[in-house]
């Protein structure tokens, strides 16, 4: 795909007014993530720009959208926010970068049946503020929780924080609203939800999801030492067994422990603000 026409731009500009841009400076910085291609992958790249940015304010927008890209040909490039950095989000091809960043409110929230519904580009710890004003809390989320969004995290899939108790993000969502190739949408339940789930968008643009919360409880932060990995397993044999309410759990071997030991202390102001912060012990600790 080279650059967009005169007529396709045009097209994008009167639908789509400020939410559209061929801003040089913009397309760069939408056509990388968090991460960083290997030496040996970044070649088989090129230097893949997008051709242009569409910000798309509902489904109908994203409907249009694919319909018009169907048949001029365009390629489009789902993007939440770009954390997993994994190149999911590289304009390989040029293209459209669709951005779900207009799409990110809380749609409903039911708490008899423990569910909300949000749009794709609901930011997971905002959502998670939200849900605790409400007496709710997320059954899981992500380690990129500040930046990262629901609908990213279910194209991605993956474990979190939670996982222990919650398993995987995708056995969470109850349903997914999508925008499927053809510019048809369709919502997804069930086992069809492996169809959307792990699929880094190439099976449609996610625009809707309804997943489960749970009451909100109070947390408490406990650690332990063990001196080899056979007795942390056990011990989480344990835990499964007498069904304690262990909701997250966190490794660290050994040396995880060292390097974060060494770690330079956060500055704020550009003075350290944790110069007394615990040192972690040598073993292999559950957090």
């Amino acid at each position: 795909m080279g650059k967009l026409t005169s007529k396709q731009e045009t097209w994008l500009r009167e639908r789509f007014d400020s939410r559209f841009s061929a801003d040089l400076t913009e397309r760069k910085i939408y056509s990388h993530d968090v991460g960083v291609m290997p030496p040996l992958v970044k070649p088989l790249l090129g230097k893949a720009v997008a051709d242009g940015i569409v910000q798309p304010q509902d489904e109908e927008e994203v409907i249009e959208l694919v319909r018009w890209a169907v048949q001029n040909h365009v390629p489009l490039i789902p993007r939440g926010k770009a954390t997993s950095g994994y190149g999911g989000v590289l304009p390989v091809k040029g293209g459209i970068t669709v951005n779900s960043w207009h799409m990110r409110d809380i749609l409903a929230v039911d708490e008899e049946s423990l569910t909300v519904t949000v749009g794709p580009g609901a930011i997971w710890e905002k959502l998670e503020q939200e849900l605790n004003k409400q007496e709710l809390a997320l059954c899981l989320y992500p380690s990129s929780a500040p930046s990262s969004t629901v609908g990213g995290w279910l194209a991605q899939g993956g474990f979190g924080y939670g996982s222990f108790e919650y398993a995987s993000f995708p056995e969470n969502v109850l349903s997914a609203r999508v925008v499927l190739p053809g510019g048809e949408a369709r919502e997804f339940t069930g086992d069809d939800l492996d169809l959307i789930a792990d699929a880094e968008g190439i099976t449609g643009f996610i625009t809707q999801i309804t997943l489960r919360v749970r009451p909100l409880e109070q947390e408490m932060v406990v650690g332990g030492r063990f001196a080899d990995v056979g007795g942390l397993a056990t011990a989480l044999r344990t835990v499964v067994k007498e069904q304690l309410p262990l909701w997250s759990v966190t490794f660290i071997n050994p040396e995880m422990a060292r390097l974060k030991n060494q770690l330079p202390p956060k500055l704020e102001h550009g003075h350290p603000a944790d110069e007394q912060r615990p040192k972690l012990p040598t073993g292999y600790l559950a957090v």
